[in-house]
């Protein structure tokens, strides 16, 4: 959502229902024109909320489809008139959070398209007026006066013409911004309004391009009688002069011959089109440029001013949609982050995650990262004199506290392996001190496991220590699986290190190697320990235990 639109929260009870509507009477009243006066209802049954359509005149959408009845999840963002309300609460719902989604704005522009008619009939009249007054004389009065009446008669015939293409442009422009403003999915929405410009406008070739801001330019997206690979090989298959002259002039360009216009007839890209009439139409809404049309036809048949300014309007209502569906899928996108990665990562890592761009994917990076492993030491005696049972339930407590323990230092949760575990540092989110932080995370598990000893000797009759290795290095981090059911994991040679320096550590003890000491050396007493030679390396390791 853009930072100029006004949001308001709502904090309900569900002991009560709860009318939304535009009357006043209403009790949560929305200011929307589109809205009817009691257009639905909010009712809590057996803890889950319900959203209930009133029998309203544009409908009530959940999600994007039109709904008469349905209950009400976490994140779910439905559209009353043209307000956004999302619904909220990681417990049981209990807000709703609103704002304006501007799309009652093509009532303004409806009323500037008449006014634009209007205005220009009066001119007309006016300035014939003013003529046939400064050359009316009482000798030629009955030769000019036909002739007045004839202009004057073109003029309002014209006016009429005008003003039944303005009132269909209008009827159509709403049904348009009507249909546009259900579809959440940015592809689909940016084809079909494409689409619709074809059929409208006759146009033979079209395009809609979003413009990058970071990179500050335009791509291609969706096309018609053109191909976005010749677009992506060929820079001059559309003007891109045109582009940078409406992304610097704000507002439509209308070139109705592009060799014959001033503006662009030296430029290649437009030399290279031939004769054309193009019309460039800037996708804006109050979070600035978002994309553009682009569309051409015939030189001999042009685009007119009554063009640009209905695709203007037309635009007004898209760039609406494509901000709502941004909003709609980044809401999306943040419950699939949760979803995926609440198992593994702490809640303030995730914040962190969700405020960044792109989508979960199958896919791994280069990162440097620390890793620890950690391991019961002899376990498997251990696990012969308890029940099956008991196993698990002291397994399940222990793994509890140090999953919360590394929740703490901000660390990722890759796996538990019988009786190890295995985490990292440094991704998905990075920090400078990540060796500091999983030395911490170490230090703390075994003081917290010193503790619960206690309890297992009298509970179990065993006592209980863990081993833990620490290494930093580059390793491959990332998703892997499939796109139901993926793990997010670190391979590569770090990782293996990590467990082999798990393997040197005593009983309650903590091995690292020379990149972990380099960076806590100031913080932790070190002891060097002596080198060591593992498979698959030539050089033996230099590898220190941590003083506790």
């Amino acid at each position: 959502m853009n930072s100029n639109r006004e949001f308001s929260t709502v904090e309900l009870d569900e002991n009560k229902e709860y009318t939304i509507g535009r009357s006043p009477e209403c009790s949560i009243m929305i200011k929307s024109t589109i809205a009817s006066r009691i257009h639905a209802k909010l009712a809590c049954r057996d803890r889950v909320w319900h959203l209930i359509d009133n029998q309203s005149t544009n409908g009530t959408f959940l999600n994007g489809k039109k709904i008469k009845e349905s209950p009400i999840s976490n994140y779910d963002v439905s559209r009353i008139g043209d307000v956004l309300i999302e619904f909220n609460d990681e417990e049981l719902l209990q807000s709703i959070i609103m704002s304006k989604s501007d799309i009652a704005g093509y009532a303004g522009e409806k009323a500037s398209l008449q006014s634009a008619v209007v205005n220009d009939f009066e001119q007309k009249v006016d300035a014939l007026l003013k003529e046939f007054n400064s050359q009316l004389t009482p000798a030629n009065f009955s030769r000019e006066f036909p002739a007045f009446q004839a202009r004057l008669g073109d003029m309002v015939n014209s006016f009429a013409k005008d003003s039944s293409r303005v009132n269909s442009e209008m009827r159509i422009l709403f049904e348009l911004t009507k249909s546009i403003s259900e579809i959440l999915n940015l592809k689909q929405l940016l084809n079909i309004a494409l689409d619709l410009v074809h059929e409208i406008k006759k146009v033979d070739r079209g395009l809609v391009q979003l413009y990058e801001k970071k990179a500050a330019r335009f791509v291609p997206y969706v096309a018609r009688k053109m191909s976005l690979n010749d677009l992506k090989l060929d820079e001059n298959f559309v003007s891109k002069s045109i582009l940078a002259y409406m992304k610097d002039n704000p507002g439509p360009v209308l070139v109705k011959n592009s060799l014959m216009d001033e503006r662009f007839a030296s430029a290649e890209s437009v030399m290279a089109l031939s004769a054309k009439s193009i019309l460039c139409i800037p996708l804006v809404s109050q979070q600035g440029l978002q994309g553009a049309f682009y569309l051409e036809k015939d030189a001999s048949q042009p685009f007119d001013e009554a063009d640009a300014e209905f695709l203007k309007n037309f635009a007004s209502a898209v760039s609406v949609a494509i901000e709502n569906t941004k909003l709609i899928m980044a809401i999306k996108r943040e419950r699939n982050i949760r979803n995926n990665m609440e198992r593994y990562i702490s809640p303030n890592l995730i914040d962190q995650l969700t405020q960044t761009s792109g989508e979960l994917k199958l896919d791994g990076e280069k990162r440097d990262i620390s890793v620890l492993f950690a391991d019961i030491k002899n376990f498997t005696k251990m696990s012969e004199q308890l029940k099956v049972e008991d196993v698990f339930s002291m397994l399940n407590k222990t793994f509890s506290e140090i999953t919360q323990i590394i929740f703490r230092h901000d660390g990722t949760l890759d796996k538990f392996i019988g009786d190890a575990v295995m985490a990292f540092f440094g991704a998905p989110v990075r920090h400078d001190d990540d060796a500091v932080r999983a030395v911490m995370t170490a230090v703390e598990i075994i003081e917290t496991v010193k503790r619960m000893t206690e309890e297992y000797k009298s509970e179990y009759g065993v006592e209980v220590s863990f081993s833990i290795g620490i290494n930093t290095g580059e390793a491959i981090v990332g998703n892997v699986g499939s796109l139901d059911r993926m793990e997010y994991t670190a391979i590569g040679d770090t990782v293996n290190l990590a467990a082999r320096l798990q393997a040197k550590a005593g009983y309650n003890e903590i091995v690292i190697n020379e990149s972990v000491y380099n960076a806590v050396k100031d913080r932790f007493k070190c002891e060097l320990l002596p080198s060591f030679f593992v498979k698959g390396k030539e050089q033996a390791i230099k590898a220190f235990i941590i003083k506790i």
